[in-house]
């Protein structure tokens, strides 16, 4: 499901976009409302900690000029960290649009004023019909959708390094974390594309990310200094495939 984060210090327009927000038909089914505030210092401790994607809905308004100055270093801050999530701008006043909308990094949708409930309907359901598409693909081949406890990922596999099997979980690690997911080697493997290969039963490897092998210790080392395990049996099949690899880059 896609957590929802709202930010609107109005309580009458909070209380009422939540409303108009469950009853968009599949709302119930694709999105799980995790923090409905009015406290810039509340929503900012939760933004602190969202990595995967999530609809944020920021009540945007000049005045008071704090909550101004807070919704768009919020907006700036997604726009920046996570471009998977989807914001929408909800503006107070219309005559504030034209100095607010230069500062509303890539919005998914921009309600303004005393907005109708059939327009917000519809911002929404195009968000959630966009999030149900990557849902079903699941995957391409430049990026996967993986899901973490309550959290939803869609990783650029360009940005893997491995993927670990330990403790009945797969540990994907990326240039900027590692996510635990619970999902076989195998699902996982047929979501990646084909420069992914197995080098040990535990281990898939971005062949990309491959700095250097060592067939005697049958070890071989990642860019990012990881020195992970060759299974003998994976051998011959690993030495082709890093070979090649070697001399298309040459």
């Amino acid at each position: 499901m896609l957590p929802v984060l709202i930010y609107e210090p109005d309580d009458v327009r909070r209380d009422a976009m939540c409303r108009t927000l469950m009853q968009v038909p599949g709302a119930a089914a694709a999105l799980r409302i995790t923090l409905n505030t009015g406290s810039a210092g509340n929503f900012a401790r939760m933004l602190a900690e969202i990595s995967g994607a999530a609809l944020i809905i920021l009540g945007l308004a000049l005045h008071p000029e704090d909550n101004r100055k807070r919704c768009l270093e919020f907006g700036s801050a997604l726009a920046h960290r996570n471009r998977d999530c989807y914001t929408v701008y909800d503006i107070h006043d219309l005559d504030d649009l034209p100095s607010l909308l230069p500062h509303c990094s890539r919005p998914a949708g921009i309600l303004l004023g005393d907005y109708t409930q059939n327009q917000a309907a519809a911002c929404f359901s195009r968000i959630i019909e966009d999030y149900a598409s990557i849902a079903r693909q699941g995957s391409t081949s430049e990026a996967i959708l993986v899901e973490s406890g309550t959290r939803t990922y869609r990783l650029p596999c360009d940005q893997i390094l491995y993927i670990e099997a330990l403790n009945k979980k797969l540990n994907i690690c990326t240039e900027r974390q590692t996510i635990s997911v619970r999902r076989s080697m195998n699902s996982i493997a047929d979501a990646l594309p084909d420069y992914f290969l197995r080098c040990h039963r535990s281990y898939i490897v971005n062949m990309h990310h491959v700095d250097e092998t060592d067939y005697k210790e049958m070890l071989l080392t990642m860019t990012d200094g990881s020195r992970l395990p060759i299974a003998r049996s994976m051998k011959d099949a690993f030495h082709e495939h890093f070979t090649r690899k070697r001399g298309e880059d040459a």
